[in-house]
C-alpha cells in the first residue's frame, strides 16, 4: 500500500513539472512558427518586388521589418523560456536521482507482471519448458523484468524525460543559429543528463533482485 502511494505521489509531482516544462515549450514554439512566417512572407515580398514587380520598396522594408520584430520577439521568448525551463528541469532531475523515482516505477512494473501470462504458464507445454529447465529460469526472469518495465511506467517515464532533454538541447542550439551566443548556464543542462543517467543506473543494477523477487513468484506455479 505504501510502495503504491510512493509511485502515486511520485507520478504526480513528475506530472506537475511535466505541464509547466511543456507549456513553456509550447511558448517558444508558437514565437518560432510566427518567426519562420514571417521571414517567408518576406521572401514573397521581395519576390514580388524583384521578379514580378508587383511591390514597391516600401512594402519590402515593411515587410523585413515586420520580420526583424518577429525575430526579436522569438529571441526573447527564447531567454525567457530557457531561463524558467532550465531550472525547473535541474530540481526534477535532482528529484528523480535523490529519491530514486525510476527505481520507484521499474518496481511498480515488477509487482504488476502477470506471472502466468509473461512466463507463458498458462500452457501445459510452456509449463514443462519453464519449470524443467531451471537452469534457465534466470535469464527468462530478467528478460521479462527489461520488457515489463520496459513497457510500463519506468519506460514511459523515462521516454518523457528524454523528449524533455531533447528539447532543452534544441533551445540550447538555437541561441547559437540565432546569433545570440552560447546559452546562459547551460552547464545545468548536463548536469541535468548526469542526474538522469545516474537513476537510470540504479535501475539497471536493480535488474538482478528484481528478477530474483519475479522468480520466486514464477516459481510458486511450478509447484
Amino acid at each position: 500500500m505504501n510502495e503504491e502511494k510512493d509511485v502515486s505521489k511520485a507520478l504526480e509531482q513528475m506530472d506537475g513539472f511535466w505541464w509547466q516544462i511543456r507549456a513553456q515549450f509550447d511558448n517558444y514554439l508558437d514565437a518560432a512558427d510566427g518567426q519562420v512566417k514571417s521571414f517567408k512572407a518576406a521572401l514573397k515580398v521581395l519576390q514580388s518586388y524583384s521578379l514580378e514587380c508587383t511591390t514597391n520598396f516600401a512594402g519590402i522594408k515593411d515587410a523585413f521589418a515586420a520580420s526583424a520584430r518577429a525575430d526579436h520577439q522569438s529571441h526573447s521568448v527564447l531567454n525567457q523560456v530557457w531561463t524558467t525551463v532550465l531550472p525547473a528541469v535541474g530540481v526534477l532531475t535532482a528529484k528523480i536521482e535523490d529519491s530514486a523515482y525510476l527505481l520507484l516505477f521499474a518496481q511498480a512494473d515488477v509487482r504488476s507482471v502477470n506471472i502466468g501470462e509473461r512466463f507463458g504458464l498458462n500452457t501445459s507445454v510452456a509449463w514443462k519448458q519453464f519449470c524443467m529447465k531451471s537452469n534457465k529460469q534466470k535469464a527468462v526472469a530478467e528478460k521479462v523484468v527489461h520488457a515489463a518495465i520496459e513497457e510500463g511506467i519506468y519506460g514511459q517515464a523515462l521516454k518523457q524525460l528524454t523528449v524533455m532533454l531533447g528539447h532543452l538541447v534544441m533551445l540550447e542550439d538555437r541561441f547559437m543559429f540565432g546569433g545570440l551566443g552560447e546559452a546562459p548556464s547551460a552547464e545545468a543542462l548536463d548536469q541535468a543528463v548526469e542526474r538522469l543517467n545516474v537513476a537510470k543506473e540504479s535501475v539497471e543494477e536493480a535488474i538482478p533482485p528484481l528478477a530474483e523477487s519475479l522468480l520466486k513468484r514464477a516459481v510458486s506455479f511450478c509447484q
